[in-house]
């Protein structure tokens, strides 16, 4: 059995067809990253690759506004995202979490 679930799947528990599990959601944060030291779109790409290399990270960085808009599992640690931006060259300011429409 080599199929791929996704979070919403129901999947059989160690190949017994009578016993499932539901994989577990993971909550997805949305942070901002104020990012110093970018000057080019070179830099640009180097931090979105980084931050994109993490494991549940999705990243789009801007560099008019020396910032990486942060979509992660709430597994991923503001620590581990200033590591991997300053492991790239650069240096962070300040990780906030993006607040939705109703302050969630």
């Amino acid at each position: 059995m080599n199929k791929k679930y996704s979070q919403n799947d129901t999947v059989p528990f160690m190949g017994m067809d009578s016993l499932f599990i539901k994989i577990a959601r993971k909550i997805n944060m949305k942070r901002i990253i104020a990012i110093e030291g970018m000057t080019c779109g070179h830099c640009q790409a180097r931090v979105e690759k980084a931050l994109n290399s993490v494991e549940g990270v999705k990243a789009k960085v801007d560099l008019k506004k020396n910032s990486a808009t942060v979509e992660a599992d709430s597994t991923v640690s503001d620590a581990l995202l200033k590591k991997t931006v300053e492991e790239a060259g650069y240096t962070v300011t300040s990780i906030e979490e993006k607040k939705g429409l109703f302050g969630r």
